[in-house]
């Protein structure tokens, strides 16, 4: 009886239909549609229901029934069936077979099943991109990167969806640790789509790309900036806004990232210790929420989800806040949202933290940086004025429970266990060649390469290719699939001697997780802010003699290094503890630190409204 109720309530709904079966079904699907305009999925899916049990064979009702159940894990399973009979009765209607596709990819442990369908699609419409950038899809899912790439790679020159095919060989490039590919990707969208967070992309590819320099970088990021300024104009005057050069402060920081992953270990020290003179407000840009959020938010005194708010809207909330300071944490990193920046909503703005480099707006008034990180004849390439805090840029938050340092690997093997926990799109060929000289040095060394990046077959061929072409045999290399727990892979720590650093971009937190399990770190910056994290976190710790300055001194460097056992164990038992007494982890000093900055900025600000 409820069935036969919703039936009638969606004949009222559409009423009157028309008498005959195309109009009819018709009637339904712009019902339906309507009420999916309007954010009512449930009442276009009593409708699209209520159609098919009209006319059952009717695919376009079923594909679309499909596409709404597949949004729910629990009616997955559902729409598979329904698809299956669709496609059995009309197997020539394309978009039934794709929708089938789709949503076998998304339901869990069925990628093999929508590889078999795509496959059978592109054997009837080998001309069709959708076809092919759905077994791309399928063979991704399934981390069979290189076919995935030959798939995409067709379907970016056949009719369909070519942006999305050029999406997706961006993303496999950087599974495959490979900025370069990558870059490459993001260049073949660019010229589909003007979009300035796929162009920021691009930028943040290029950082990690050994074979550029940072004219070219420069260029590209002004680029950015011309490309998608759209006659935005950031504000010069905030009438509702007290510009006494003494009074507290409301700081604002926006970033995409308060959740788990790198930042809470970087910037909870500061959102943990704020000056007393702030209120803060936190503007997070994601719909992701987990234990990590919880604790950001308890550090301010105000939450602002604006992850669906656009530009202008997020702008126009930041102002009616009434802040006056706004700080970035992303800069072009996935997540940022450099669009409120450019319309200036605060009389001061900062970047800290994400950045690989500059963010192109005139419309900051600091960078954040020190002297090792960002000198100051560094000026001329980035748009924001630099500020420089003591010591070091970042301060760390050890992980609770992390496990105890333990004797180095090499006092049992009698050989030394060289390792990187970077991810693999940082390994540049540059990067490879050192490591390759190293193991070329020391005959009986080992090294381990642990990231998530190496839990796909493809990405570990790629990289045992590299090294036995310059001679080093794969049984020498230990490739690990990273670990979801971070304890986990701060434990594993324990199974290297010496960390060797990545280059062109450097491990920022990663070369502090080392430090703290008792593993030093051979690093060699290079003219990069994002080449410069080891040399910065080395410098605070007063190990510059564990910092190279080209390809040659840095092979020497770890050569020397692991050939004193005696000095490695000696420095693993008394790293953890020389860590904890540095600036590294001094939250309240980088509060004070970024205090001063910050008043400094705004009595600038003061003076010149004045």
């Amino acid at each position: 009886m409820a069935k036969l109720a919703s039936n009638r309530d969606s004949r009222r709904a559409i009423a009157p239909l028309a008498v005959n079966e195309r109009a009819d079904a018709e009637a339904h699907l712009i019902a339906a549609y309507q009420h999916e305009a309007k954010g009512e999925p449930a009442q276009a899916e009593r409708i699209y229901r209520a159609g098919l049990e009209i006319f059952p064979d009717h695919a376009a009702l079923a594909v679309n029934l499909a596409r709404l159940l597949r949004q729910s894990t629990q009616t997955l399973d559902e729409a598979v069936r329904l698809l299956h009979r669709t496609v059995e009765k009309q197997p020539d209607y394309p978009p039934a077979r794709l929708s089938l596709i789709e949503t076998l990819r998304t339901a869990v442990g069925r990628p093999a099943e929508a590889e078999a369908q795509a496959r059978v699609y592109v054997g009837r419409y080998p001309a069709d991109g959708n076809g092919h950038l759905c077994l791309a899809l399928a063979l991704y899912n399934q981390g069979r990167l290189s076919d995935a790439l030959v798939s995409a790679e067709r379907s970016t020159a056949l009719p369909g969806k070519p942006e999305h095919a050029w999406e997706l060989k961006a993303d496999i490039h950087v599974a495959l640790g490979d900025p370069v590919g990558a870059m490459e990707s993001y260049r073949g969208l660019l010229e589909l789509q003007r979009d300035a967070e796929i162009h920021s992309r691009l930028l943040v590819a290029m950082q990690y790309c050994d074979t550029l320099d940072e004219a070219e970088i420069l260029e590209e990021t002004r680029c950015w900036v011309s490309e998608y300024d759209g006659g935005v104009m950031g504000r010069t005057c905030w009438p509702r806004l007290d510009f006494d050069s003494g009074r507290a402060l409301k700081v604002g920081f926006v970033s995409g990232d308060f959740r788990q992953c790198s930042t809470p270990l970087l910037a909870l020290p500061l959102f943990e210790h704020w000056p007393e003179d702030w209120t803060v407000s936190l503007y997070s840009n994601s719909a992701q929420c987990d234990e990590w959020t919880s604790r950001f938010r308890r550090t301010a005194a105000y939450w602002v989800d604006i992850y669906s708010l656009d530009d202008d809207l997020a702008a126009a909330r930041i102002i009616e806040d009434r802040i006056d300071v706004l700080v970035d944490l992303n800069g072009h990193t996935l997540g940022g949202r450099l669009g409120i920046f450019r319309r200036k909503p605060a009389p001061v703005q900062l970047a800290w933290l994400n950045l690989a480099g500059t963010t192109g707006l005139s419309t900051f008034d600091a960078i954040i940086a020190d002297a090792w990180h960002l000198p100051r004849m560094d000026q001329p390439s980035y748009a924001e004025p630099i500020r420089h805090v003591t010591d070091n840029r970042y301060r760390y938050l050890p992980l609770q429970g992390a496990p105890e340092v333990t004797e180095g690997p090499v006092v049992r093997n009698g050989f030394v266990t060289f390792g990187s926990f970077n991810s693999a799109y940082k390994v540049s060929q540059t990067t490879l060649s050192r490591w390759a000289a190293i193991l070329k040095a020391l005959p009986t060394a080992r090294l381990m390469l642990n990231a998530r990046e190496f839990a796909c077959r493809d990405t570990i061929d790629r990289f045992a290719r590299s090294f036995e072409q310059q001679g080093i045999a794969p049984s020498r290399i230990d490739f690990r699939p990273g670990s979801r727990d971070p304890l986990g892979m701060l434990a594993a720590y324990r199974e290297i001697d010496i960390a060797l650093d990545s280059f062109p971009y450097s491990g920022g937190l990663t070369t502090l997780e080392a430090l703290y399990m008792g593993v030093p770190v051979i690093t060699a910056p290079g003219k990069r802010l994002a080449s410069r994290h080891s040399c910065a976190h080395l410098r605070t710790m007063k190990m510059a003699d564990w910092i190279a300055y080209d390809d040659s001194s840095y092979v020497e460097l770890a050569v020397q290094k692991a050939s004193a056992f005696a000095e490695l164990s000696e420095l693993r038992s008394s790293l953890r503890t020389r860590l904890n007494c540095s600036a590294l982890v001094d939250g309240p000093g980088f509060a004070r630190d970024l205090s001063g900055i910050v008043r400094d900025l705004w009595r600038s600000a003061c003076s010149r409204v004045r």
